[in-house]
């Protein structure tokens, strides 16, 4: 896939994130959202990506939480001890994958699972055929992932997904470290099809404390 590194969307907040312009008449279905560092607001960027699509998209809009942080979304909405991403048993024929789906707000959540430390073990062996089976229902996924050099995780998925979006939080994240990152990404596979500039100091939507 050609790489559009120069597709670059600058936002005042994460809650005006609009990135349809660029993947709402794409072939695309799954992306990666990740960033050089954390606390760079991915998680919210996710959020509000998810949001957004969901007005425009036809058809179902489903966010994957593939972090391991102990704040990620899985937690964030309580949801710890839910099925989800590394739960799902691929060796069957078929995957019965609403007992994974949890409807929130205008779309739909998978959480990270009960055993967070079988995410590289997921994204290593099943995350292809997951994804497979969720593209033939949702219009558009969304992976909120781990920050690159915080994880792992996030370069192993690069390649996995159609599309991945670069946050990067304004006055804290190096111009030297996100062309870095962005380097990573682009080494790793990656189809970096824009970038979310963040420079809002709270990173959850006032609508999602509404919903906790």
């Amino acid at each position: 896939m050609k790489n559009n590194s120069d597709s670059i969307i600058k936002i005042k907040k994460p809650s005006e994130i609009n990135l349809s312009s660029i993947i709402q008449d794409s072939a695309k279905k799954t992306f990666l959202m990740t960033a050089a560092n954390a606390g760079s607001g991915v998680t919210s960027s996710s959020l509000s990506l998810a949001e957004e699509l969901s007005k425009i998209a036809a058809g179902s809009v489903l966010i994957i939480d593939t972090s391991i942080s102990k704040d990620n979304l899985t937690t964030m909405l309580g949801k710890e001890t839910a099925l989800g991403l590394t739960d799902i048993e691929t060796n069957q024929e078929t995957i019965n994958i609403v007992d994974y789906l949890y409807k929130f707000n205008n779309f739909y959540l998978m959480p990270c699972g009960r055993n967070s430390r079988k995410i590289q073990e997921t994204i290593n062996k099943d995350i292809n055929k997951i994804l497979k089976t969720l593209s033939s229902k949702f219009r558009f996924i969304i992976l909120d992932g781990d920050a690159i050099y915080g994880n792992v995780n996030a370069i192993d998925l690069a390649s996995k997904v159609d599309g991945v979006i670069l946050v990067i939080q304004a006055e804290e994240t190096r111009w030297e470290v996100a062309q870095a990152a962005q380097k990573r990404l682009k080494q790793a596979g990656a189809d970096i099809i824009g970038c979310v500039f963040n420079d809002r100091k709270y990173y959850t939507p006032s609508w999602i404390y509404n919903k906790l």
